[in-house]
């Protein structure tokens, strides 16, 4: 009797122990199947988040980090960041970005040397690239009754509207380069003190929000005329404001890359790296330039684009894929980097 006892009794104690086996797996796949996202913007189409989340049962919290200026967002909480390449690079100088495995990472197809060798670069082959845009001012004339062509608009004392400086200090401070010495690239501290001087003399009169989505409250109110503005967002303001216009300056100007990278931080990288092979796949790519109004590095994405977008000479040149190179300006915004972020 005592012996089936016995028996009986560690036939329970094996199947409690599978119980509380098959739990914990449970919950480990639980934690492990899902994925927060960090965006710059409105950058990843909403739908294409959502058919992820349907066919591999992962879980996609989106945040965008420019509605969160009143609340910061912990980087301890992202598992994968779309950001611009600068921020990027500042992250690996700092360890502070994980390399994916080579053997699960699915990279975009037919990407444009030039980005994917500023990528790997800029971040030893820890970043992929998603979108890029070019920089431009952003000008309501019939608001302020003159025509703007130069950088040096912005800081005309005597420019009747009203100027906008939002988003970082470091684009700022790229304008106010452009203005004073024509170029942004490898600038001497002789050259960064006079741009950093007529930046602040702008700031006494102009508008300044660090915010980049209040460059769109400012200009349908009426606050601002004058903007320092990428080309991805002014397609999506003179899509509803016709009185608007995008202006490359005479000077020239700078292109920035927008990349996916996981942070050293991830509490869930293989997931992130499944998103981002989703996202990186060249008809999602596609559909994320469609959305975001930026330019895909992929040429077979560019392909897949309709005639309009492919022509639309705020995303693209006349040629198509002309444009598709980036400056040298990876040094420079080393060095600007180190300087605003010790």
């Amino acid at each position: 009797m005592r012996h089936k006892m016995t028996l009986v009794l560690c036939a329970l104690l094996v199947v409690l122990v599978l119980a509380c086996l098959l739990m914990l797996a449970h919950l480990r796949r639980f934690h492990e199947d899902l994925v927060t996202v960090y965006s710059v913007g409105d950058m990843v189409n909403p739908a294409l988040l959502e058919e992820f989340q349907k066919k591999t049962h992962i879980r996609v919290t989106y945040c965008r980090l420019d509605e969160a200026v009143d609340h910061p967002l912990s980087l301890s909480d992202c598992d994968l960041l779309l950001g611009e390449l600068p921020l990027l690079e500042l992250m690996d100088q700092y360890d502070q970005l994980m390399t994916p495995d080579p053997e699960s990472l699915q990279p975009p197809q037919n990407l444009a040397a030039s980005y994917r060798g500023a990528a790997e670069r800029g971040t030893s082959g820890k970043a992929v690239p998603a979108l890029w845009t070019t920089m431009g001012l952003l000008h309501d004339s019939a608001a302020s009754g003159v025509q703007v062509t130069s950088w040096n608009d912005l800081f005309d004392p005597g420019y009747p509207g009203t100027v906008m400086l939002n988003g970082s200090v470091q684009k700022s401070l790229s304008c106010a380069m452009m203005a004073v010495h024509g170029d942004i690239t490898s600038p001497s501290p002789e050259q960064q003190l006079h741009a950093a001087l007529a930046l602040m003399r702008l700031e006494r009169t102009a508008l300044v929000s660090r915010s980049v989505g209040s460059l769109d409250a400012a200009f349908r109110s009426g606050a601002a005329t004058l903007a320092p503005c990428y080309a991805g967002q002014a397609i999506e303001l003179m899509n509803d404001m016709p009185d608007l216009s995008f202006v490359r300056p005479t000077e020239g100007s700078w292109q920035t890359l927008l990349a996916y990278a996981i942070p050293s931080s991830a509490a869930h990288p293989r997931p992130a790296v499944k998103l981002m092979n989703y996202l990186c796949r060249t008809e999602n790519m596609a559909k994320n330039a469609a959305y975001s109004g930026w330019s895909t590095p992929s040429l077979a994405a560019f392909r897949m684009l309709s005639k309009s977008w492919q022509r639309n000479p705020l995303a693209y040149s006349r040629s198509g894929l002309a444009r598709l190179n980036m400056p040298p300006l990876l040094e420079y915004h080393r060095q600007m980097g180190a300087y605003l972020f010790p």
